[in-house]
């Protein structure tokens, strides 16, 4: 929330870290493979993670009782774009290059804890886009050449975000 009091219709803006914050509460958690992860793989998550861009546009909608608890209603709207690259060698004469570019767009509903001072659920719907091109140069004696993949994911999303307490 923004510093000071807030009126129905007030809007203000909120950075990348506050699409960061819904999209990974828990900050940058990864599940690891039997082998653990890959070096690549992680350059290529925080490349993602890191050129993002864009910002929330948030309105205050008041306040209203959801089981209890008094929460406030900010109506939320997001654009936002990220590119990254990386480039490995598995094995000798062989050089993977691996890129993606994420275009997201989301609106949606946030409710605010009002007395816990978190949120309390966001569920929010947009449409994304993410080409992801992987490229691979084989430079070897018995075999010259190169492999292109370029594999598109393009829809509609929607997250449903809930915190939830023992107490």
């Amino acid at each position: 929330l923004p510093d000071g009091e807030v009126d129905e219709g007030d809007t203000w803006t909120v950075g990348v870290e506050g699409y960061h914050s819904l999209a990974s509460p828990g900050g940058e958690l990864a599940i690891l493979g039997e082998n653990g992860e890959a070096e690549e793989e992680r350059e290529f998550r925080e490349g993602i993670r890191d050129t993002m861009e864009g910002e929330w546009t948030a309105e205050w909608q008041g306040t209203r009782d959801e089981d209890g608890t008094t929460v406030g209603v900010i109506a939320l709207t997001g654009e936002f774009t990220s590119e990254a690259e990386v480039s490995f060698e598995p094995d000798e004469g062989i050089t993977v290059t691996r890129g993606a570019e994420l275009e997201l767009s989301l609106e949606g509903e946030l409710l605010w804890d009002m007395e816990a001072g978190h949120f309390y659920t966001a569920n929010l719907q947009g449409t994304f886009n993410l080409p992801f091109t992987e490229q691979t140069e084989i430079d070897r004696e018995e075999f010259q050449g190169e492999l292109v993949n370029v594999t598109t994911f393009d829809g509609e999303m929607t997250w449903e975000i809930t915190a939830e307490s023992d107490e």
